[in-house]
């Protein structure tokens, strides 16, 4: 009886990037920047039923992307104190951004998890392959499994 149940009853788990990566608060109102809107957006979906939540940090006002581990830091203090949503942050950040403004947020924030990328492949010339170097002295990968890997701090 209970394997029948299980195989009627798939496990689903849900995460939401509250803050997105490209879009703007120019494409839509609703688009929380700053860190008050922002971990409103999180703890909203861990209300509906997100079991983690994917930050990018955004300026408030201007929704700028912004890889300021203070401010990093802040929403994940804030999520924590009101939810046990698995926080994970970006690492994507902008192409103007530099590797350690794209990982300056890990340490201080202490993410549950984190995107591993190297940039978005929305513009041209990334990932770079050339990046790997850098970016392998800063972190220890583990393979998750067959299409998700981990990034660590070193």
């Amino acid at each position: 009886m209970i394997r029948a149940l299980s195989s009627r009853y798939n496990s689903v788990s849900s995460t939401c990037a509250v803050s997105g990566g490209d879009v703007f608060k120019s494409q839509s109102p609703h688009i929380p920047c700053g860190p008050e809107e922002i971990v409103a957006a999180a703890l909203g979906a861990a209300q509906a039923g997100a079991a983690a939540v994917h930050i990018h940090a955004r300026e408030a006002g201007t929704g700028k992307p912004t890889g300021s581990p203070a401010m990093f830091a802040e929403i994940a203090d804030e999520i924590r104190e009101q939810s046990d949503v698995v926080i994970g942050f970006t690492t994507g950040g902008t192409p103007g951004m530099s590797l350690a403004e794209r990982f300056g947020s890990l340490e201080p924030g202490r993410p549950d998890i984190a995107s591993f990328n190297l940039g978005t492949m929305n513009y041209e010339g990334w990932p770079n392959r050339d990046r790997w170097s850098t970016i392998g002295r800063r972190t220890r990968v583990r393979r998750a499994g067959p299409s998700s890997c981990t990034a660590h701090l070193r």
